[in-house]
């Protein structure tokens, strides 16, 4: 998986849940909370973590959790970072 999965996540979070959360959840999955780089391939399980992790820290169930990552990656990381790409014809 790339690191910016992993960048979308911590955003999903910090914009949402705060930057306090989102540490405690790094601290939890066992990763840097700021060691992403975008285009950088990592090991898969690193995103079941951060999601498992992720959904145990905000009381939420995965499959929530999931949904809010898709749109969060759709309305927020893919518009940003690739809002011509989607909009090309």
């Amino acid at each position: 998986m790339y690191g910016m999965i992993h960048k979308s996540i911590k955003d999903l979070v910090t914009k949402t849940f705060g930057e306090n959360i989102w540490n405690r959840i790094a601290e939890d999955a066992a990763v840097d909370p700021e060691d992403f780089l975008s285009l950088r391939h990592y090991d898969d399980e690193i995103v079941y973590r951060l999601i498992t992790k992720s959904a145990e820290h905000l009381e939420m169930n995965t499959e929530d959790l999931l949904v809010a990552f898709g749109e969060h990656w759709v309305l927020a990381t893919a518009s940003e970072h690739y809002g011509q790409l989607i909009q090309a014809p």
